[in-house]
């Protein structure tokens, strides 16, 4: 979904994910940790308890920003240009690992429970 009003455009990105799948992949398929996730991602669900969950939400919010940002920019950017990282309380948000595109803004939520990760990413361009 896209809207514009006074030069704002925004759009919205959602991903859901079941957690068994990332347990799988934590059992069978470490690769797939190193090649999606950056350094900081890996540490921080690797430090939580039920680090699948985590991995999820994280997998989920990079993908609902990808829905979102290709929405508003003609270029393509891919999962390994978003980075997701936690404040000191642990709140999502968004760094740009690639080349951000120009005067975007983006806003990530994750929630997650013992069998789902949901994320919602907001992205917000004037132009």
């Amino acid at each position: 979904m896209q809207a514009e009003g006074a030069q704002l455009k925004w759009a919205v990105g959602v991903d859901l994910e079941e957690v068994a799948g990332f347990e799988d992949a934590m059992k069978n398929n470490r690769r797939f940790f190193v090649k999606v996730f950056t350094k900081g991602e890996n540490g921080y669900a690797n430090s939580r308890a039920g680090p699948a969950r985590h991995f999820a939400g994280t997998f989920a919010a990079k993908e609902a920003v990808l829905k979102a940002v290709s929405q508003l920019t003609q270029g393509t950017i891919k999962i390994s240009d978003v980075g997701i990282v936690r404040s000191r309380i642990g709140a999502p948000s968004v760094r740009w690992l690639g080349k951000k595109p120009k005067g975007l803004q983006v806003r990530v939520s994750i929630s997650h429970t013992t069998h789902y990760a949901v994320a919602v990413a907001l992205a917000m361009s004037r132009s």
